[in-house]
């Protein structure tokens, strides 16, 4: 069986070079294919043909929760009372402290909404009202197969944080828009998501 049955159907597209694309060439050869695998992802290394007819290989990295053909995780922007809500997180890939809004992966057999509820309680201890979905977004699409889907939550009720015995967060902050943008334009907040969740809520007239 080909290593690519055991993808979702948009990530198994062979592709034409004739048509402009990048063309999976299917093949038995060593050291193509499923490369590395542990409990969390799948690198692929796939035996390719160029448009320009150039034939050589290109690495995708699977998340396995990916392979329900659902989202990879989602990355919520809180607000409550016009405010919104940023943890510190200690990023390991970085070695540093970073401002970012909640995100997560989604579990297997888990919903985009319980996955938003989840995200949003281990990080910041509230409990959501309402969801409003802004987009869904690629974080690397040269690389990472992952969609990554974009939310607003209004926060409700004020509980206890649960978070991961694997995280590392520290101080939950509650920023005005104004504030927030101005975090992004002098590099405060860098997180792709935090930014791209911003500017969508902003352009649909959610923030006040």
């Amino acid at each position: 069986m080909s290593y690519l049955e055991r993808l979702p159907s948009h990530l198994k597209h062979i592709g034409s070079s004739r048509k402009g694309e990048i063309e999976i060439l299917q093949t038995c050869e060593r050291g193509v294919g499923i490369v590395y695998e542990d409990s969390f992802i799948i690198v692929l290394k796939d035996k390719v043909k160029f448009p320009s007819d150039k034939i050589g290989t290109y690495i995708r990295i699977v998340s396995k929760n990916e392979l329900d053909g659902g989202v990879n995780g989602t990355a919520v922007l809180p607000v409550l009372h016009g405010k919104i809500s940023v943890v510190e997180v200690f990023r390991h890939s970085l070695r540093k402290w970073c401002m970012e809004i909640p995100r997560g992966f989604r579990e297997t057999g888990y919903t985009v909404e319980e996955t938003v509820r989840k995200e949003v309680l281990e990080e910041l201890g509230y409990t959501v009202n309402r969801i409003y979905h802004l987009s869904d977004v690629h974080p690397d699409d040269g690389l990472l197969t992952a969609t990554v889907g974009l939310y607003l939550a209004e926060l409700d009720k004020e509980k206890k944080r649960e978070s991961e015995d694997t995280e590392a967060f520290g101080k939950i902050h509650f920023l005005s828009p104004k504030l927030f943008e101005k975090l992004i334009l002098t590099g405060g907040i860098q997180d792709s998501f935090s930014i791209s969740a911003f500017y969508l809520a902003k352009a649909k007239g959610l923030l006040i």
